[in-house]
């Protein structure tokens, strides 16, 4: 037993990383990490070297897991937006209702990290596609080494 809670709870708070990628469909977008400062004294953490705003973490030294719900992510067109992370589309899912994105941002020679991002309706998207990836910082969930959260 990982986590004994309301089921909001599980999915808004999750103790650990197992609880955050067991609850959803689609699951939780988990990835490592760093956390660091920007010359504004805000925490960011790297993704694919750009520096993306993490809402009220604490700077941590270890690398952490990231966290990210795939309706806490928003495409853009790349270059359009401050802060948004450049991305591929690789994949589409359209379910009539929502279209699932599934975007890679790269990391530099390691196959990148592979984000799911969940969209209204049918977006005009296309495979091979450039984006922005805007990310909420207020969706960011960190998990030390260990897997449990981080209080943030």
């Amino acid at each position: 037993l990982q986590q004994v809670a309301p089921p909001r709870d599980l999915y808004d708070r999750p103790a650990n990383a197992f609880v955050a990628g067991f609850i959803g469909n689609p699951s939780m977008n988990l990835f490592p990490t760093r956390l660091s400062v920007d010359d504004q004294g805000r925490v960011v953490m790297d993704l694919g070297g750009q520096p993306v705003l993490v809402s009220g973490a604490a700077a941590h030294a270890a690398p952490v897991t990231a966290g990210i719900r795939p309706e806490s992510l928003r495409l853009v067109p790349a270059g359009a937006a401050e802060g948004a992370v450049r991305g591929v589309v690789e994949h589409l899912e359209y379910l009539g209702h929502e279209t699932q994105a599934h975007v890679r941002i790269a990391t530099g020679g390691d196959g990148g990290v592979r984000l799911v991002a969940r969209l209204q309706g049918m977006p005009g998207l296309a495979k091979g596609e450039t984006v922005g990836v805007q990310i909420d910082p207020e969706g960011v969930h960190l998990f030390g080494a260990d897997g449990h959260a981080l209080e943030h």
